[in-house]
């Protein structure tokens, strides 16, 4: 407080005195008080010391007063479901690449929000350890580079009602079955996504000749596709390795490339 000079009531001069346009004195953690503005501040929203709560891949807002929802940064609500929150990796899902709608032009892959990358496995060699073979059905390995994405209809329904209603590579149902792709030379990958009808866990592995393989990544089962697995090293051939002793099924593998 300071006096002023001839008068015995003293003038305050705090911050109180001080908040305008809209703006209102609220405690913050030092003890001290600021100016916030109760329409727009997450931590003061409507009232001082009403916090609006991040959630998962969402940050709290706050709009006129009121508590809501705003996705984090890369992420997006692209299907109209509320109740799912900010479901869309937007940093990288190549059919909403930095917003919702925006889809890469085929052959292309997303990459912190743009269509940047290139998938260096379409349409190359491929092989896998074993073919399953039911009647006539091709399950060949080359079946997972064919740049169709039919799984994801297949998974939650298909034409038939089945899981293998769109075709799909497999292997015999024995531990670490594996499958690959020769890229032809050493090349960077960024990134690989695996699109499977049915989930389960893999190992991913590279190699600068065939013959010697390295680990380069893992992934857990995922029921929203695809499971993706950041590898940022230069290999020319990628395997997909399925640790337990049940068949290898891929829709397709996209090996994304800089």
């Amino acid at each position: 407080m300071i006096h002023a000079t001839g008068c015995e009531a003293p003038l305050d001069l705090g911050v109180a005195r001080h908040c305008t346009d809209g703006t209102a004195p609220c405690p913050v953690a030092d003890g001290s008080t600021e100016c916030v503005d109760l329409r727009v501040d997450p931590s003061h929203c409507g009232a001082c010391g009403q916090r609006c709560a991040d959630g998962v891949a969402t940050l709290g807002a706050c709009v006129l007063g009121v508590c809501g929802d705003r996705c984090a940064a890369g992420r997006a609500e692209c299907d109209g479901d509320p109740e799912n929150g900010c479901e869309t990796d937007s940093a990288r899902d190549r059919f909403h690449c930095g917003s919702c709608g925006i889809r890469c032009e085929a052959g292309a892959g997303c990459a912190a929000g743009r269509c940047v990358l290139r998938n260096l496995g379409l349409g190359r060699p491929t092989q896998q350890s074993s073919t399953y073979v039911p009647g006539s059905v091709d399950r060949g390995p080359g079946l997972a580079v064919d740049g169709r994405l039919c799984q994801v209809a297949a998974r939650y329904g298909g034409e038939d009602g089945s899981p293998f209603s769109c075709p799909v590579s497999s292997t015999t149902a024995v531990a670490e079955s594996w499958w690959q792709v020769d890229l032809g030379e050493s090349q960077l990958v960024a990134r690989v996504d695996i699109w499977q009808p049915l989930d389960f866990a893999v190992r991913l592995q590279g190699s600068d000749d065939g013959e010697a393989w390295r680990e380069v990544g893992a992934a857990a089962p995922q029921l929203v596709p695809p499971l993706r697995i950041a590898v940022e090293s230069s290999v020319r051939w990628v395997r997909v390795v399925r640790p337990s002793a049940e068949s290898l099924m891929l829709s397709e593998v996209e090996v994304w490339g800089r």
